[in-house]
C-alpha cells in the first residue's frame, strides 16, 4: 500500500462548514514539503506556488492557488500525532512484510521543537538502516530515561514489526533490564559497552581473557606440530 493511501485512514477533524481544501490533500501537501526538506509551512507554499499547475491535480486540490499557511495550520490543528503515527506504521508494515531485518535505537533531539523545559524536545528513535526508514519514535518527558521509555514500548514495537529480529544501540541501552526484556520477547540485541558501565565491561573483559587462555594451549600445540613437520621435512 502506498503512503498516500495510508493517510486516507485519518479522518478529517474539521467541521464541514467553510471547508475549501480537502483534508487529505493538505496532508499530502505538507508531507511532500517535508520530503523536499522544507520545514516551515510558509516555505512550502512559496516553493509550490510557481509549480502549482503541476502538483495541484495529483495532490487532489481543486482551487487555482495553494492554501495559505494559516489555512494549513488550521486544517492540521485537529490532527492527533498518534493518528499520523499509526498511518505511517501501517505503511511501513506493508514494506517490511515477510522480511527479517535489524534496527538501531538512539536518543535524538528534535530541531525547532521545544520540550517542557524549554530545551529541544527529546525522543527515542528506532531506525532500520537497510530499509532507510524510521520505524517508531517515542517522546521523552522530563526526568525520563531513554532505556526506560524504550523498554515500555518493546512489545508494541515487536508486535507491529515481527520481522525485526535484532536491535542495536549505544552504551545507554546496555542495561540488564532492557536487554532481558528483549530476550524475553524472543529477540536479540547488540549494544556497546563503555567505561560508563565499569562492572559489565570488566566482566566481559574477564570472560574474553579466560576464553583466550583456554584456547591458547591448543594453538601452541598446533604450532609445535607444524614446526616439527617443517624440521623433519628439512632433515629428510
Amino acid at each position: 500500500m502506498k503512503l498516500f493511501e495510508c493517510l486516507k485512514t485519518i479522518p478529517d477533524p474539521r467541521k464541514k462548514r467553510g471547508v475549501r481544501h480537502p483534508f487529505q490533500s493538505v496532508l499530502q501537501f505538507v508531507l511532500l514539503g517535508f520530503t523536499c526538506r522544507l520545514v516551515a509551512i510558509e516555505h512550502m507554499v512559496a516553493f509550490f506556488t510557481p509549480i502549482w499547475g503541476q502538483v495541484k491535480d495529483p495532490l487532489g486540490f481543486t482551487r487555482p492557488k495553494p492554501p495559505d499557511p494559516t489555512t494549513i495550520r488550521r486544517t492540521l490543528n485537529g490532527l492527533k500525532p498518534e493518528q499520523l503515527q499509526q498511518a505511517f506504521e501501517h505503511w511501513i508494515q506493508g514494506l517490511t512484510n515477510g522480511e527479517d531485518f535489524l534496527a538501531s535505537v538512539d536518543g535524538k533531539a528534535m530541531k525547532n521543537v521545544k520540550g517542557e523545559n524549554g530545551l529541544a524536545a527529546m525522543l527515542v528513535n528506532v531506525f532500520a538502516h537497510d530499509l532507510k526508514l524510521a520505524l517508531a519514535e517515542y517522546p521523552l518527558k522530563a526526568k525520563e530515561g531513554e532505556p526506560a521509555v524504550f523498554k515500555e514500548a518493546l512489545k508494541q514495537l515487536f508486535d507491529r514489526y515481527p520481522g525485526l529480529k535484532i536491535l542495536t544501540g549505544d552504551a545507554a541501552f546496555a542495561g540488564r533490564e532492557l536487554n532481558e526484556a528483549i530476550i524475553t520477547l524472543g529477540k536479540d540485541y547488540i549494544v556497546q559497552v563503555k567505561d560508563n558501565q565499569p562492572t559489565l565491561k570488566k566482566l566481559m573483559e574477564d570472560w574474553f581473557i579466560a576464553r583466550m587462555s583456554k584456547e591458547a594451549p591448543a594453538a601452541v600445540e598446533v604450532k609445535k606440530k607444524a614446526r616439527k613437520r617443517r624440521v623433519m621435512g628439512t632433515v629428510g
